[in-house]
């Protein structure tokens, strides 16, 4: 896939959690995101991108 088609949705992603991020320093409640979740979902991302690309 070209790299053009690919990079605003990696973008996209990181601005959110960045946002949800500043969101939960500045205001009241609990809605910033589950970080562990998410750095586990992402290394497995990771991961199975990278073995699938092997095989």
């Amino acid at each position: 896939m070209p790299m053009a088609t690919v990079a605003p949705a990696a973008l996209a992603s990181i601005a959110g959690a960045l946002t949800y991020g500043l969101l939960s320093l500045t205001t009241g409640g609990d809605i910033a995101p589950d970080w562990t979740l998410g750095i586990a979902c992402g290394a497995g991302g990771l991961l199975g991108g990278y073995l699938g690309a092997r095989l």
